[in-house]
């Protein structure tokens, strides 16, 4: 019998140019390396725009080391102005978890990890994970761009509360608004077309003989992680998109003075945001887990029960997004079932760090510095762990949850700051519980003489120039009982006006929103004009 040996066939790939081989790339390898540089770009961005926060909160009014460089719309003679510092609150959570984080933990080793992992060559679709990467850079310079357009970048908050993000007129930025919402829709495009194919090479592209219970920890993780994006990001996506609408074509979702409901921003982001947590740390999770078995030098103890934790975090991770909102005057019965499942996510958290600690016990340890770092972040997470669970219980985070409509003089230290207003606008109101000059702050109980029209708002910076313009103003403005309170409508210069020493400074950021704490005074204006208004104040509405 004769053997015929075969010469291995030699593979030949067709030389490429450097723009085709190292920026317009289809290897996965050089596509992880193109995300570890942007990540590392945007975590250097982010950290210079903390330092800048961290000056102005350390030495406030200083002319800040560098500033000089910085154009007049973002600095003053070096002295970081207002608005900057908001833009640079905003902007800095914004690339610190859609642009550092996320393409760190997903981008870079996803890309990475999974090919070598599981025995094959490449993802399942190489020009996707290239589109994948140019996308998310453009997301980045879009948002970027933001801080070179009119009126500067975004200035809502990273979480982009509304109806703050919603409206210019009281965020004070238009463009840099508009590009934030954009940059997300497209950043979130790239995360999905990135998730969609590492789910395909994971289930497809296995090596012979990797079963689903031979895949390494970091992999399952990376897995578990990309289902979760696919599912999540649409969300965030869709939200950006109504808000983007509301800033652009006159929609109302996020805006209650025209029908919209703020608390629905709330609810899509944070729908989001909490699996976003997990998006977050499960990739380091899994990477723990690989560095600590192999620093104990033994098997990770009790893989079956690690996968089915992480598993469990995933599912779990979409029923606790409400513990994030536990102060927006949510229905108790409804706070309490978020705190449950809040709670209940902490069992397969607590697993993983048993597990850990069962791999390193009577484990052939070497410390080196991944396996110091592991074990840094196991500490770590179990103290955060321990203290979560006093913090995701809504009656012990806040015993001063109550009916919105309790009148209580709780309230009293918010607005506190606004020295300026107290005197004329929040005057002792009749007492309604015994104790004498209870402060009452609802929404209603100051009025100026009824228009014509419906209540339009009067911000706070529109009210002390009109309390500081028009000294009138507080022999017209009547005080209205309660139902059942004894005394009739009385005028507030006959009242005595006390100020309640504040512990919060929250009053001083004049955009600020509460649902029980009338940050606003509702007047009455005519359609056609203002002639329910007195004259002073008609001059310092404008």
């Amino acid at each position: 019998m004769t053997t015929v040996a075969h010469a291995p066939t030699q593979v030949h790939h067709e030389p490429m140019s450097f723009w085709r081989k190292y920026i317009f790339s289809t290897d996965h390898k050089i596509i992880g390396i193109q995300f570890l540089f942007v990540s590392l770009f945007f975590l250097l961005l982010g950290g210079l725009m903390a330092m800048q926060i961290r000056w102005q909160l350390g030495f406030p009014g200083k002319p800040l080391p560098g500033g000089g460089i910085l154009p007049e719309s973002m600095t003053s003679g070096g002295v970081i102005l207002p608005e900057y510092y908001i833009q640079l609150v905003t902007m800095h959570g914004t690339f610190m978890v859609f642009f550092a984080i996320m393409p760190l933990l997903m981008g870079v080793y996803a890309n990475f990890l999974i090919p070598l992992k599981i025995g094959t060559h490449d993802m399942a679709f190489p020009r996707l994970n290239m589109w994948s990467f140019w996308l998310a850079f453009t997301a980045g310079l879009i948002m970027v761009a933001g801080f070179f357009v009119p009126d500067g970048a975004a200035r809502a908050g990273w979480t982009m509360y509304a109806p703050l993000s919603a409206r210019p007129d009281l965020s004070g930025a238009t463009y840099g608004q508009m590009l934030w919402c954009v940059s997300i829709v497209v950043l979130g495009l790239s995360s999905v077309l990135g998730s969609v194919n590492y789910i395909t090479t994971v289930i497809n592209h296995r090596a012979p003989g990797m079963s689903w219970f031979r895949l390494p920890l970091s992999v399952w993780a990376i897995f578990i992680t990309a289902i979760l994006a696919v599912l999540a990001l649409p969300v965030l996506q869709g939200a950006a998109i109504m808000l983007l609408f509301d800033q652009t074509i006159g929609t109302h979702f996020f805006d209650p003075l025209a029908g919209g409901q703020a608390l629905l921003w709330q609810h899509l982001f944070w729908f989001f945001g909490h699996p976003e947590v997990y998006i977050l740390i499960l990739p380091a999770m899994g990477m723990v887990s690989d560095i600590i078995a192999n620093g104990s030098r033994k098997p990770i103890f009790g893989y079956h029960s690690m996968v089915f934790a992480i598993v469990g975090i995933a599912f779990l991770g979409w029923i606790v997004w409400g513990h994030h909102m536990f102060m927006s005057g949510m229905n108790p019965t409804l706070g309490s079932t978020f705190m449950v499942s809040t709670l209940l996510i902490s069992v397969p958290s607590a697993i993983k760090v048993f597990n850990w600690l069962g791999t390193m016990w009577r484990g052939n340890l070497h410390f080196t510095v991944p396996m110091l770092n592991a074990v840094g972040f196991v500490s770590m997470f179990t103290i955060g762990g321990a203290v979560r669970v006093v913090r995701r219980d809504p009656l012990l985070v806040s015993k001063d949850v109550r009916p919105h409509d309790e009148r209580t003089d709780r309230q009293a230290p918010l607005l506190a700051d606004v020295r300026d207003l107290q005197p004329d606008l929040l005057p002792d109101a009749h007492p309604w519980d015994g104790r004498p000059h209870a402060t009452d702050l609802r929404p209603d109980a100051i009025r100026l003489p009824e228009g014509d029209a419906a209540a339009q708002r009067v911000h706070l910076d529109r009210r002390v120039r009109a309390v500081r313009r028009a000294a009138a103003v507080s022999l017209q403005l009547p005080l209205e009982p309660e139902a059942g309170e004894k005394g009739g409508a009385e005028p507030l210069a006959r009242q005595r006006a006390r100020v309640v020493v504040a512990e919060s400074r929250s009053a001083r950021q004049l955009g600020a929103r509460a649902q029980r704490v009338p940050r606003t005074l509702r007047v009455q204006r005519a359609r056609g004009g203002e002639r329910g208004l007195p004259a002073p104040v008609r001059e310092a509405l404008h």
